[in-house]
């Protein structure tokens, strides 16, 4: 598919990269999915995060970092960070 914007290519490609996250977080639990939906869907950061769930953020920290492995891995985009 071309566009004549190649900004509406992006946001195109923005919104499908946004739905296929929402659609892995489905699978996850639910305390798992609502943290990663804050972090990469609503933009909070681990502080705000733990503030919500009366936390500190070094566990949000250790929380995301499973949770963006197992989207990189569900997403198929674990091994495409690596390659040059």
């Amino acid at each position: 598919m071309e566009f004549p914007d190649s900004n509406a290519f992006e946001a195109v490609e923005g919104r499908i990269l946004v739905c296929a996250v929402q659609q892995a977080l489905q699978n996850f639990a639910p305390q798992d999915a609502q943290v990663g939906a804050w972090y990469l869907l609503e933009g909070l950061n681990e502080q705000a995060i733990a503030a919500r769930l009366g936390v500190s953020q070094p566990a949000v920290s250790k929380r995301l970092k499973r949770i963006l492995a197992r989207l990189r891995r569900e997403l198929g985009v674990e091994n495409a960070e690596k390659s040059p």
